[in-house]
Formats: C-alpha cells, structure tokens, sequence
C-alpha cells in the first residue's frame, strides 16, 4: 500500500481491514471456517466499527493466502470478490443501486481507497469504441498474493457492472500476470474473454455504457447517498496525513498539479492556512508536495499506459509538448520518450532543487 515521506515506520504499512462478514461469507461459501485462520494469522476477531478492524499489508497477505489454500471448489478472491464489504453500508448500497450512468457508480471505489486505506486506484482509458477500467492494488507489486487481491477486485467490478448493465456488456479481462496454473477457473467463472501478461490489470467495455442511463437510475436517491458516502470520507480524512490526502487529491485531479494552493485548500474544504499548518507538521510544503506528485503521475503514466506524451502533457496541464518536455528534462534529466524507453527507470534527482534553478 501507499506510504507517505513522513509516516512513522510503525503505521506506514497499515490498512483498515474490511469488515468480518465479507470473509466470513467467502469462507464459508468455499467450504471452511474462518476464526482458526484470525487465530493463525493473528488477527483478534473484534469490530471497531463500520469499516472492521485494522491490521498491517503483511497481514492482509498472509490472510489471503492462508484462505487460498483452505477453499475448497472455488478460488477464494472469486468469492471474496462477489462479497464487497462495503455494499453493507446502506448509503453506499444505495448508491451504487441508484447510479444514474456506470461512470458514476465507478466513482465507488475512489471511496472503497479512502474508506479502508487499501492502496486501490483506478482509472478510466477510453479509446473510441472501448475503455479499459485499470486499477492498481498497492503499485506495481506482483507477489502471488497481490494477484490474489487482484482477482478480488476484478469479480467484484464485475459484480457491480452485472447488477448495474448485465454481464453481456463486458467485452474482456486482461491481467498482467501470467496464466497460473487454475486459469482455466477463470473462464469458467468469468465467462469472458481472459488475456494474461498485458500491460495492465482490466475490464474492457464499451465506451458507450460509461454515460448510458441505468434502469436503477433514481436521480435523488443518489444525491442523497454520495453526500452521506462524501461527509463519511471527510470525517475520516480529517484525521489522515495532509500528504497522502494532497497525493489522492492530484492523482484524481490532476489539473491542479498547476494550481496553486488555494486551489487545492478549496477542494479539500479546508483553509489555506489550515493546508499549510498540518503540512508544516509533516515536515513538508505545498510545492514539495505537488512536485513529488506530479512527477510520480507523470512517470506512472509513462510507464503503465500508451498514452502519447502529448496526452500525458495535456492531462497534467501543460502548456504544449515542449513545456512539458522541459519540465520532465528538469525533474529527471531525461526525457518523456526516453524514460519510457528505458529497459529500467532512471533514479531520480532532487526535483524540488531542479525546479528552483
């Protein structure tokens, strides 16, 4: 999962653990118990409320697999998937139930990310006729449990999309990850088209379905749900870091990578000073920040999608090609083309020092 510069070596790799129900579910569906698990990995079975108990990424893992390897008939992820523990919640069930178009109800797992700190990003690839829904689950990480939540979130996009459209508008799947051994139970349940070793972990559909209106359209409803859904994630991100809240806030609107801080302030709600104050806390400032997070989109844009450098200059605000070329120059003393060329990403220099010449 995601660490910040300045988190306390204890805290940076812990995670809210969904609530219990969902694994529950899932273990008993695929045939075991799940306490002696808790038992074995650790984990005290006690709620601390809505969004379940918190427990590190290492934990999580050796969960996960330990589940794997006690199912029995189905692939654990695959039930684990078809269990999404936030749809208990009642205003997220009732917004995902009355989402006016799939681009909207896609917005859920931005809040699934800030709910429960699980690392998840997702994003939208249109291209003509279809978009690849991609997400990443605590980078580029590629243990065998990764996959394993991989595979989780894959079955539970699908279940959401099912419910919303129908399982027939899902064109296919791709993983970056290699066939495994049981591929062939990701036919079977999936019942799509599946490519292994593609560029990045995704649900194909057309790009039509994004802003078709939904039957389950009730457009009141849904207002009312995503501001009890957006009051719930304020109230929790109001006691998280400032650096990882500004992070989320440039990857999901990368516009204001170019604006100042005022800008950014208005749309986390807070006060300038406020913004400023908390990251004087954490050691850092505004432009650090911003700099650190424009830099890290841009190389992740470079090298995890096929976006021209173009597009990626336009998304992150730039000017033209040039301004933007000259600004990676700075960053990376290298440029756009040739760190997407590279057989391995250069180390990178102090941006904040480039950027004060």
């Amino acid at each position: 999962m995601p660490r910040t510069a300045t988190a306390p070596a204890a805290q940076q790799d812990l995670i809210s653990f969904v609530p219990l129900p969902s694994w529950i579910r899932a273990a008993a569906r695929c045939g075991f118990a799940i306490a002696p698990v808790l038992d074995e990995i650790g984990i005290t079975a006690v709620d601390s409320g809505t969004h379940g108990i918190v427990i590190t990424q290492e934990q999580s893992f050796r969960l996960m697999k330990a589940c794997v390897a006690r199912a029995k008939g189905e692939h654990f992820p695959f039930a684990f998937g078809e269990n999404s523990s936030l749809e208990s919640i009642p205003e997220i069930q009732s917004y995902i139930c009355s989402c006016v178009t799939l681009r909207e109800a896609i917005k859920y797992y931005d809040w699934v990310r800030d709910l429960m700190s699980n690392g998840v990003h997702l994003s939208l690839h249109e291209k003509e006729n279809y978009t690849h829904i991609r997400f990443e689950i605590g980078g580029k990480l590629r243990t065998e449990a990764a996959i394993f939540f991989t595979e989780t979130l894959i079955s539970s996009i699908i279940k959401m999309i099912t419910q919303l459209a129908g399982r027939k508008e899902i064109e296919r799947l791709t993983f970056r990850h290699a066939a495994p051994e049981y591929a062939a139970a990701y036919a079977r349940f999936f019942g799509v088209p599946i490519e292994f070793n593609q560029p990045a972990d995704a649900v194909v559909i057309r790009t039509e379905l994004l802003d078709r209106k939904l039957n389950g359209a009730v457009p009141e409803l849904y207002q009312q749900a995503k501001n009890q859904i957006l009051q719930r994630v304020s109230k929790l991100s109001s006691s998280a870091s400032m650096v990882g809240q500004l992070n989320r806030l440039f990857a999901e609107h990368p516009h204001l990578l170019m604006a100042g801080l005022e800008a950014a302030a208005a749309k986390l709600q807070i006060h300038p000073r406020t913004l400023q104050r908390r990251l004087h806390e954490e050691n850092k400032t505004f432009s650090d920040v911003q700099s650190d997070s424009r830099f890290q989109i841009t190389c992740s844009l470079l090298r995890d999608t096929n976006c021209s450098v173009n597009e990626i200059g336009e998304r992150l605000g730039f000017s033209d090609r040039r301004a933007f070329t000259r600004a990676f120059k700075r960053w990376s003393n290298t440029s756009p083309s040739s760190y997407r060329n590279a057989p391995a990403a250069p180390a990178a220099p102090d941006r904040h020092a480039a950027e004060r010449r």
